[in-house]
C-alpha cells in the first residue's frame, strides 16, 4: 500500500485526483443532460409533426343567404367538419383573403343535444370538438378591412387556421353563364311571327354543383320598362311592337349554393 508523504504534495495529489473525478462526472451528466433534453426536443418535434399531419377539418357546404339588388353576396354560410381524433384550436378565419374580426357559430351542445349559436371574435381561439360539425356565417360586415364586396361573379374562398399552423382552405367558383340569341318563326296563335329566342344551354356549374336559376333581362335604351323573367333554360321574346334598334341583353344564371355567374351581349334588331 503506497504511504502518504509527510508534506502537502500528497494531499495535493489526493485532491487533484478527486477534482479530475468531479470535473468527469459532472461532465458527464450535463451530457447526459444534454442528450437527454435532445431527445426530448426531438420527441416533442416527432409529436407535433404528428399532431399536425394527423390534424383534419373539411369545409363540405357553403350557401349565401341571398344577394343585394343581384350586386354582391351576403351572409356566406359554410359547414365545417373534423374528420380529427382531437380537438383542434382555430385562430383564424378569413375569406378572400380578408381576415374576420367576428362571426357567428352554430354548433349542438354536447349536453343538452340543443344547437346554439355563439358570437366569437379574432381575440380568442375557439374549438372545433373531435368529429364535430358546425356552422359557420359571417358577411363584410364582420371583416376587418371595410369596403369589401363579395361581387356576384367571383369566387368565395374560405380560410381556416388553427393553432397547429395548419390551413384548410376550399373555393367556391361560381356557375359560368353562356348565352346564344337566335330568330325563329313561331306561331302566336294567329299567324307566325319572328320570335327572339334566347338560349342559356351554355352555361355550366362548377364540379359538384348544379344550377337552379336562369334569369333574363333585355332592354332597349330610351323604352322603358326593361323585360325581365325568370324561367328555364330558354326564353322567347316578341320586341315586334318595339321595332327594330339596339337590345342589351343579360343572362344571370345562380348554382345551388347562391353563387352567380352573368353573361351579356348586345343584340341588333332590324
Amino acid at each position: 500500500m503506497r504511504k502518504l508523504r509527510v508534506d502537502r504534495s500528497g494531499i495535493s495529489e489526493i485532491v487533484g485526483a478527486l477534482m479530475l473525478t468531479l470535473i468527469v462526472v459532472v461532465a458527464a451528466s450535463s451530457f447526459a443532460v444534454f442528450l437527454s433534453q435532445q431527445q426530448k426536443a426531438v420527441q416533442d418535434q416527432e409529436l407535433y409533426a404528428l399532431e399536425k399531419s394527423q390534424e383534419s377539418l373539411n369545409i363540405i357546404g357553403f350557401q349565401q343567404n341571398f344577394t343585394t339588388n343581384n350586386k354582391e353576396y351576403f351572409d356566406l354560410n359554410f359547414t365545417i367538419t373534423s374528420n380529427h381524433a382531437r380537438d383542434s384550436d382555430v385562430t383564424k378565419i378569413a375569406v378572400n383573403g380578408h381576415v374576420a374580426r367576428d362571426f357567428f357559430l352554430w354548433r349542438i351542445n354536447q349536453t343538452s343535444g340543443i344547437w346554439e349559436q355563439e358570437h366569437l371574435d379574432w381575440s380568442n381561439d375557439f374549438k372545433i370538438l373531435a368529429k364535430e360539425q358546425l356552422y359557420l356565417r359571417l358577411n363584410k360586415t364582420n371583416l376587418f378591412e371595410n369596403n369589401v364586396i363579395f361581387q356576384n361573379g367571383t369566387f368565395v374562398k374560405l380560410e381556416v387556421f388553427t393553432k397547429l399552423l395548419n390551413s384548410f382552405t376550399r373555393v367556391y367558383m361560381p356557375p359560368s353563364a353562356l348565352l346564344t340569341i337566335s330568330t325563329e318563326s313561331l306561331w302566336d296563335g294567329v299567324s307566325f311571327k319572328p320570335f327572339i329566342v334566347l338560349d342559356g344551354g351554355g352555361s355550366v356549374a362548377q364540379e359538384g354543383s348544379y344550377l337552379t336559376m336562369y334569369d333574363w333581362n333585355v332592354t332597349k335604351p330610351g323604352v322603358s320598362p326593361s323585360y325581365s323573367h325568370v324561367g328555364g333554360v330558354k326564353a322567347t321574346f316578341d320586341f315586334s311592337s318595339l321595332g327594330p334598334g339596339q337590345y342589351y341583353v343579360n343572362l344571370t344564371v345562380m348554382d345551388d349554393h347562391g353563387l352567380m355567374g352573368i353573361d351579356s351581349t348586345i343584340y341588333f334588331l332590324i
